[in-house]
């Protein structure tokens, strides 16, 4: 199976926002979930001023997260996506693993990765996300496949990743 990507500003933000969701979200639910513990700990103790000083870091946290990591990695992106500016991505999907291709003008890098490497893959009506890193996602267009590639790619990837997520 084969597609072809072009992966402009748009589509890197749109997959840029997937990784948070799917990382960075999961992080501060944790970390929250823990804080929210001590405040609790604290007022059961009526150590009251630490207390509302660690609550107000229970709210502070998600909104300073949310526009310094997220805020700095658009910045990045927006930064090095001109107008004109696009990669092409061309994928390869084997049995045991799958290639990518990353083109730009006469410039290329071939990449492997093994399925039973990746971390998730997460559908939405017109891309698929591969996870190769909690952190790291590729965006394929699903326009990108062939009439029959497309409409099996979703059987062939789910009997060979552990999560597969359909969204949207």
């Amino acid at each position: 199976m084969k597609n072809k990507t072009v992966i402009t500003k748009d589509i890197y933000l749109e997959c840029n926002d997937i990784v948070f969701k799917y990382y960075y979200n999961t992080l501060l639910i944790i970390y929250e979930v823990l804080l929210a513990i001590f405040v609790i700990v604290l007022f059961a103790l009526k150590d009251y001023i630490f207390a509302l000083i660690f609550f107000g870091v229970l709210i502070a946290v998600p909104f300073l997260l949310n526009k310094f990591l997220k805020g700095k990695s658009v910045k990045r992106i927006e930064s090095i996506f001109t107008e004109d500016f696009s990669l092409e991505y061309e994928y390869t999907f084997n049995e045991k693993d799958f290639n990518v291709k990353i083109c730009k003008n006469e410039l290329t890098k071939e990449i492997s990765y093994e399925y039973r490497n990746l971390i998730r893959v997460v559908e939405k009506s017109n891309r698929v996300y591969i996870f190769i890193h909690k952190s790291s996602a590729f965006a394929l267009d699903k326009n990108g496949f062939s009439y029959d590639d497309k409409h099996n790619f979703r059987s062939f990837l789910k009997s060979k990743v552990t999560k597969y997520e359909v969204i949207e």
